[in-house]
């Protein structure tokens, strides 16, 4: 049986947390985009980007602020182009892993901001793996 559209949806929560969704912010082919840049695109607070950044799950995030967050980071998980453009880029990161998140290695704040959060998603990965999920 195929799945509705809003069975893709969830799973697609599942697949891409917001943490992976912060990480892909960024201004097309270019730079990281700024939490500030985020919370302005979304109708968020910067605090809030912060936060919702730094989760590996949407547990506790209310819809709305969800849609906000991706919308703000460009990850709309609802719009099947957007969803077609994330999973192209994952998988050609996977076959050339010299390339990947190039623009977060660039970027000026690295190291104190997207180092740690690169680390802390190929953690939350691992740990995914770990248990089968």
């Amino acid at each position: 049986m195929r799945k509705s559209n809003g069975a893709l949806f969830w799973d697609r929560l599942v697949r891409y947390p917001p943490i992976l969704c912060r990480l892909l912010a960024r201004v097309p082919r270019g730079r990281p985009l700024t939490d500030v840049e985020i919370a302005d695109r979304g109708g968020l607070s910067a605090l809030q980007v912060q936060a919702i950044g730094n989760q590996t799950d949407w547990t506790g995030i209310d819809l709305p602020t969800a849609r906000r967050f991706m919308v703000g980071c460009d990850t709309d998980l609802s719009h099947r182009p957007t969803v077609i453009r994330i999973y192209s880029y994952l998988r050609n990161e996977a076959k050339n892993p010299a390339n990947r998140f190039v623009y977060l290695r660039k970027a000026p704040n690295w190291t104190a901001y997207y180092r740690p959060l690169l680390t802390r998603f190929h953690q939350h990965l691992l740990r995914k793996d770990d248990h089968g999920s």
